[in-house]
Formats: structure tokens, sequence, C-alpha cells
């Protein structure tokens, strides 16, 4: 489906006769070190994602997401997960822009460099024989998945909020699973992968693990303004015994960018690298450190697309004790081509030489756009750090996107898109507006620093109220004993460079509660199913897009359905019918818009003319709608299912119906479903429900 996204508008179902090629044949185009591949048997499977199942692929950017380490899918290898889509742009056009990337994580402990890689070799796995350590798939609006600001954030009501990450797992201990975490986007995807699980170490004997565990989350959106590019959250915790040292944090992608099938397409390549600010759609700035790749001589038209990485958010040192990077971005940037030794600009092969890169602190040059002559088949790391201690059980989380652009100003205005979804909004969220103000909007505390605030040494009485210009006026006033509350707290400006770079203030007006990912998204698309007959499809869909507000806004917006048909699709390489066809396909068919007016005021010769003009289509929603025969007192369905009616208003009063979820042990739950996972605890609670499926 290609969902097309204008201002308060919804696409609600999109359908059409898709036309099916031959099974996609494994070719070979990567030229590079053969990377070591996971043995695929009953012993190792488990339920490690080999299968490409898991692919963003409600935008433009189409990304295979593993949890073994990859993100991409390794096109050409031969493998089941090779088929799917790595990144590629636009949606079904066999385009990729992506052969393989993953986490560099890289830290000094007890003296040593070492190195955990996603990629090439992958040494973060999930437990391979846990089926709870799989990759989740969810929604914004999904059941238990409301988040702040939305009605409902507390999902079960017991006073704790997102306290029940989505994992198959009862985290809070409450008996229920999942019943209240935060969902993102029109896709999310989580996962949790180790770098010493039994699988690791028997794979990779000579691999000193760090001792980490990596979840990661990662997130897409329909719409024009927000489907190019895939953002990222990682939670990297300290699992081992030891402190880490000098931790930093990586990004690796080999791109080979080209049509699928076309031949050898690793060799073309060309990296670029960007720093400084990019102006967003909203008129601010966006300061941004971006990783490219590109076909040097875009295949012809075909491929001319750049791919970058990007770093959004990860810990800071406002108080310049040198314990993270001063500013947000990449410290280090590195490429390396072909089958060159290291020390001639080829990959790393040891934990020693890849810390060095992560370590550098220096941004390689680049050739200039488009130079063909110095085209080659380059990897490329992008890095950040160092952050000077990790302790046991500690967690560093930063975020980042892959993004996709027509050319390199395509990539930078879609990357600018990325950080503005990444920013979201900021929210008066304790009802007080003594806090967020004069541009502060982070509270730090004595105890932050490792004391007590009657210590004269703690770091905080170096820190500045506003330690640059702001709106607050531009303090230069270090913070002092008096200044702090009552449990050793003050509020302060701890993002003020940022807010230079982009012209936009955060910490005003009361609001000190900072919501990223936060877009403004058209209303949440709705169930829906179809019945196939002869030349024709009929659709059916629900009204929970008229019922559920706007995220960003709070309100229901909804506007129109909209009907879209692709036709003439031949499937190209790294396509399916989950993940195609190409958008340029889609033609819109029908739109069923509520009728409606906006006021148009304007002045003409000195007189206020007001007019009253339709806000869209205005075609009603009468002849979209439709009411089951089982539900019409003049059919003779109706008649006939009597029971089932009686069950329906049962189940909606009872009580405990908006509580009812996936709450009962895995084993059974699937016993319950008929292997499906698809039945909730309704279905346990109203056995009865199981032959009402077919009562339309």
């Amino acid at each position: 489906m290609y969902w097309q996204n204008l201002p308060k508008v919804i696409l609600m179902a999109a359908v059409g006769v898709i036309h099916l090629i031959a099974p996609v044949l494994a070719y070979a185009e990567y030229r590079g070190p053969e990377p070591f591949e996971i043995p695929v048997d009953k012993t190792f499977a488990g339920s490690l994602a080999l299968d490409g199942q898991f692919v963003h692929n409600v935008g433009e950017l189409q990304i295979n997401i593993t949890n073994w380490g990859l993100i991409g899918s390794r096109p050409g290898t031969g493998t089941a997960y090779a088929e799917a889509p790595s990144a590629m742009w636009p949606a079904g056009s066999g385009v990729d822009y992506l052969w393989a990337a993953g986490l560099w994580i890289g830290a000094i402990r007890n003296g040593v460099p070492l190195v955990t890689t996603g990629q090439f070799t992958p040494e973060l796995m999930s437990i391979p024989d846990d089926p709870l350590d799989t990759v989740w798939e969810t929604h914004q609006g999904a059941d238990g998945g409301n988040r702040y600001p939305d009605v409902g954030v507390d999902d079960d009501q017991d006073g704790q909020l997102d306290e029940d990450p989505l994992n198959g797992i009862d985290d809070d201990g409450d008996g229920q699973i999942d019943e209240d975490y935060a969902a993102i986007g029109n896709q999310m995807f989580s996962l949790s992968m180790r770098d010493n699980s039994s699988l690791v170490v028997q794979l990779w004997p000579d691999h000193e693990p760090l001792g980490i565990r990596v979840n990661q989350h990662s997130y897409q959106w329909e719409g024009n303004q927000v489907d190019d590019f895939v953002g990222f959250d990682f939670e990297i915790r300290n699992i081992g015994t030891e402190p880490l040292e000098d931790v930093y944090v990586g990004f690796f992608a080999d791109c080979d960018v080209g049509l699928r099938g076309s031949g050898a397409v690793a060799e073309d390549d060309l990296p670029g690298f960007f720093r400084g600010s990019v102006r967003a759609d909203d008129g601010s700035m966006v300061p941004l450190s971006v990783a490219y790749m590109y076909d040097a001589d875009g295949d012809g038209g075909v491929a001319p697309g750049f791919f970058g990485i990007l770093f959004l958010h990860h810990p800071t040192d406002p108080a310049r004790v040198k314990k993270a990077p001063k500013l947000v971005g990449a410290t280090a940037f590195h490429t390396f081509a072909g089958a060159r030794s290291f020390d001639h600009g080829g990959d790393p092969t040891n934990d020693s030489e890849r810390y060095e890169l992560l370590a550098s602190d220096s941004i390689d040059s680049t050739p200039a756009l488009f130079n063909e002559k110095l085209a080659n088949d380059y990897r490329m790391l992008l890095a950040t750090g160092p952050f000077r201690s990790l302790e046991e059980r500690r967690i560093l989380r930063f975020s980042a996107a892959m993004v996709v652009g027509n050319g390199r100003s395509g990539l930078l205005q879609h990357a600018a898109d990325a950080g503005l979804a990444y920013f979201g909004a900021w929210f008066n969220r304790d009802g007080d507006f003594s806090t967020g103000r004069f541009g502060r909007e982070t509270r730090i505390c004595a105890t932050d620093f490792g004391s007590t605030s009657g210590d004269p040494l703690n770091p905080i009485y170096k820190m500045f109220l506003n330690p640059c210009d702001t709106i607050g006026g531009g303090f230069t006033l270090p913070i002092k004993v008096g200044q702090l509350d009552r449990e050793g707290c003050v509020w302060v400006d701890d993002d003020c460079w940022f807010e230079r770079t982009r012209g936009v203030w955060t910490g005003v007006g009361g609001r000190e509660h900072f919501v990223p990912w936060l877009v403004d998204l058209p209303p949440v698309a709705p169930e829906l199913r179809t019945w196939e007959s002869d030349n024709r499809t009929h659709v059916f869909w629900n009204n929970l897009s008229q019922l559920v507000p706007d995220d960003l806004l709070q309100i229901v917006d909804f506007e129109s359905y909209r009907v879209w048909r692709a036709d003439g699709w031949d499937r190209p390489f790294g396509t399916s019918i989950e993940n195609g066809p190409a958008s340029a396909l889609w033609s819109l068919i029908a739109e069923f818009d509520i009728v409606n007016f906006f006021e148009d005021r304007r002045v003409v010769d000195l007189e206020v003319i007001v007019e009253y003009k339709p806000l869209g289509a205005n075609t009603g929603l009468e002849m979209a709608s439709y009411t089951p025969r089982m539900f019409r007192p003049d059919s003779r369905e109706y008649e006939e299912t009597t029971g089932e009616r009686e069950l329906v208003a049962r189940i909606l009063e009872d009580p405990e119906f908006d509580f009812l979820g996936p709450t009962m042990d895995p084993a059974d739950f699937m016993r319950f479903s008929g292997g499906t996972g698809q039945l909730t605890a309704v279905g346990v609670k109203y056995p009865e429900i199981a032959g009402f499926s077919n009562s339309y």
C-alpha cells in the first residue's frame, strides 16, 4: 500500500490488481571480503530474524531490520533475508542504497580497546533459544501503546507511564504483558541484542565481548514530509561487571548503490560528509552532520538518490567536564575502499584498528561530487564519543536516522525533516509555569554529580545558569548554593548552543517536558478487509480514523477517506506484495470527504469580505457507509444472527473489556489462537467468539 498524505487527509484503503512475476533469483554483486554468515539450522535459528519478514515498508525508504546486528539485507547473497528490501528507494523501485549496516560500539576495558560490531561480523544477537527475544512490531494507536500527550497515556491506569516495554514480558509484575508502553510512528520495530550470548561466543570464540545489551527501536511514518527516513533509538546497557571507559558509538555501512539484478553495483560508489545547518520546512535551522554515499553516475538516472546516516541525540557535556562530546553530532567519519590493507585505506581487521577509527576525532576528506575517476567499493563509518564511563548497569542512549533524498540537496532536506521529527515538541506537563522558563528546560541536581549540594567542590557550582545568550537574557554567572532548591536542584539552559543554531528556544512558557519523535500525522489507518470476486475487489474498513485524536494537536482532525490503486506492476528484484509497488504507479480512484467549510476573510477596498468555502471535495461519507446485513432488521441474516449480536453486546458491556489483552502465558496464547497468535484474552473469556468469524 502507498499512503498519500495531505494536510488532515488520510488514505484509508489502497487496493489494486498486482501482477506477480517469477520468484526472484539470487545474483552476485558483492566483491569485498566475504562476511561470515549465520548458520541457519534447528540449533541456531531459534527466534533470529533470518527470513526478511521485518521490513519498514509504510514509507518510501524500505529497510530490512534484524535482531542479529544487521540493518539491511545483503542483496545477492542467496539467503532468505536477501530477498527483502535492503534500503530500497523509492518504495518498490528495485533500487537499493544499502548492502549492510550495523552498530560499532567501542570501549576501553581494563586498559584494552574492545569493539563489538553489528556488521560485517554480527557480534550482537538476540538469544536464539528464547521465543520472546524476537522483533516486535507495533504502531501508534495500538492497544497499550499510548504515550504522552495521548489521551489515556497511562494505558493500565496504575499511576505509571510506559513501564512495560513491548517485549512479551511482564516487566512491571502486574500480571499483564505489554499493557503500557510507548508506540511511535506508523510502524515501529523493537528488539534486543547482546554481545555475550552463548551463540555469539560459539560462533566467534576469538571475540572479546564488552558485556553490553542493546535495545533497538526503529520508526517509520507515512506522509510526503516524513516518509524518506527511518528513525532509530538505541539503549546500550553495561551488563558486565567491569566499567567501560571512553565509550564510542559508531554506525558502519556498506552501501553498494544500484538496481538489483543489474550486475555489479558496488564498484562505482562515492562517499561524502556534510556538517552544517539546513533550513527546514518550518523555517527553523536544523544542525546536521551527515555521512552519505551515492552512485557516481547515478546509473543513468536509475539511482539518483543519496543515502545518509546522521546522529540526532546523545549525551553532551554542558558542564565542560569532558564526560561526553560538547555538542550532538559526529566526532569521526571514515571511509575504506575495496580490498586494500588497513594502512592503505582498507577495512580494519581487529579491535585495535576499529577502536582507532572510532576514537580518531577526525573527518576524512572525500572526492569532489560525481568524480567518477575515484569511484570504488566504499564503506563508511560515522562515530561519536567519547563517553567517559559506562558503569555496571548504566545505560547510554542515542538516536539516529537513515535517510535518502534525490541528489545531495534532497538528502539534506530530508535529513532536516528527520531532525524535525526527532525534535518533536515541548509541553507543560507538570502544569507549573515556574518550570521551563527563560530558556531553562533542564533540571539538574547536585546529586547528579556525585555529592550533596553542601559540597563546595561539587561540579554543579562550575556550571552556568545560561552559558550562552538565550531568550533568558544571557546570564553568565555560575550557579551558587542559594540558587538550589530544597532538593539541591536548579533549572538550567542545557541546550543553548543548539537553540542558537536552530533559532528556536526550548524551556519557555512553562514547557519543560520534551517528547521526541512527535510528528503531525494524518489520522490513524482504519482496520481493513477485502473480498475478491470476478474482476473486482470489495474493500471494507471501520471508522477508527474518525475517532482517534491527532497525536500532536490532540484534536480529531479527520477529513476524508481516499482509495488508491496501482496498475501495471511488474515486481522488480527485492520487492514483494508486502513491500511494493513503486509509489509512482498509484493513482487515486475514489475519495469520500466529510462535508465542512472554512472561513476565508479578505479585505477589498477597506471592506472585509467573508466567504465560506468547501474544505475538500465535500462528497459526504454516506456513499461509502455500510451496515452489515446481520445488523439490518429487514434482512434474513438479522434473524439468523441473534446470538452473535447478543455476544457483541455482552463483550462491549464487559467492564474488563478495555483491559482484555494478550496477558496469558505465551504457550496458552498460541494454543487458544490456533497457532496464529491473533486471539487476545477476549477470545479466552468468550470462547464462543471463535464461531463468529464469518458473520460479517
